[in-house]
């Protein structure tokens, strides 16, 4: 899957709260469409690759990475009580800084 932004899928534009709100945003968008397909983005994912616009200081990268790893956490704990988690490593995360981002 990919083009996962930080839309309010009613509205169809940008959540507000920068780009940690976005990135969960994107997240829920994502465990969405994998649901479609009877998965989770926990324990599908093999990589998440994370646009963020060049101007972002690295304690915002931090941010985002946590909110990243608490998200994926909260998943696996509620595929693990419902019976079908199943232990996977982690996905790889890398964030790409660019000069500018769709939807800006």
């Amino acid at each position: 899957m990919a083009g996962q932004l930080g839309l309010d899928p009613p509205t169809m534009t940008l959540c507000n709260g920068g780009p940690a709100a976005e990135l969960e945003q994107a997240l829920l968008n994502s465990e969405a469409v994998a649901k479609c397909f009877n998965c989770s983005i926990s324990t599908s994912a093999i990589a998440f690759v994370v646009y963020c616009s060049a101007c972002l200081v690295s304690l915002n990268l931090t941010e985002l990475q946590k909110k990243w790893e608490g998200f994926l956490e909260q998943l696996r704990d509620l595929h693990s009580a419902e019976g079908s988690g199943s232990k996977v490593p982690d996905p790889v995360l890398l964030f790409v800084l660019v000069p500018a981002l769709p939807k800006r």
